[in-house]
């Protein structure tokens, strides 16, 4: 589900999102060879990665049996070990993306197999603490989540809408782009592309299929 290319040599990959499935796979030669790290004992599937170095970095997805709700796991030993920065109660959900914006500010969604609102994350201390934010009081899949900049970004996941925000996540409008967001990638300070129903891009005035 997830790749995060730490460094030249240093990749993580996710393993597939549904239970049981919470496994990392890593390179250190280039992704020439990979070697296997079993997540089982922190979480039940993982869903996304981002590492700031070859040691250091995050794993998202969804907590260990029987709870199974969002969790966002912490590593500084290059995965041989792991702590949890975030995790609620809701049963059935998975933090899904993370993005970082920048070395204080990380956006993460939180996707509910449940009929609740939607909700994503975010943090201002590099990832060590989440504030949760609700995107809609009425319940919708969201998975994606990425911003431009500290205040505008854009989260969604499910058929007929997304989601926009102007004030950094607090609050959220729905807009017509991107049906079935998953994936959002920050190219550079004026352009972003995102992964739906076809990729959609922003640049400078507005989000457009491509």
């Amino acid at each position: 589900c997830g790749l995060a290319v730490a460094d030249n040599n240093t990749i993580y990959g996710g393993g597939n999102w549904f239970q049981d499935s919470a496994y990392i796979v890593k390179s250190v030669d280039g992704g020439n060879t990979w070697s296997f790290i079993d997540m089982h004992p922190y979480a039940s599937s993982i869903i996304d990665l981002y590492f700031t170095s070859k040691d250091t970095g995050f794993a998202t997805g969804k907590s260990q049996l029987p709870q199974e709700s969002g969790v966002i796991l912490y590593t500084t030993n290059g995965g041989a070990s792991w702590t949890k920065k975030y995790e609620n109660n809701i049963f059935n959900e998975y933090c899904w993306k993370i993005q970082r914006l920048t070395r204080q500010i990380y956006f993460a969604s939180l996707e509910d197999l449940t009929d609740v609102p939607p909700k994503i994350l975010k943090s201002v201390d590099g990832g060590m603490s989440w504030i949760v934010y609700q995107v809609s009081p009425v319940p919708y899949n969201i998975e994606g989540i990425g911003f431009i900049d500290p205040m505008n970004g854009w989260t969604g996941g499910g058929p007929g809408k997304s989601f926009e925000s102007k004030d950094g996540g607090k609050t959220w409008d729905s807009v017509a782009v991107c049906p079935y967001m998953n994936r959002v990638f920050k190219v550079n300070d004026t352009m972003m592309l995102a992964s739906g129903n076809q990729i959609w891009k922003y640049k400078g005035t507005g989000i457009y299929p491509v």
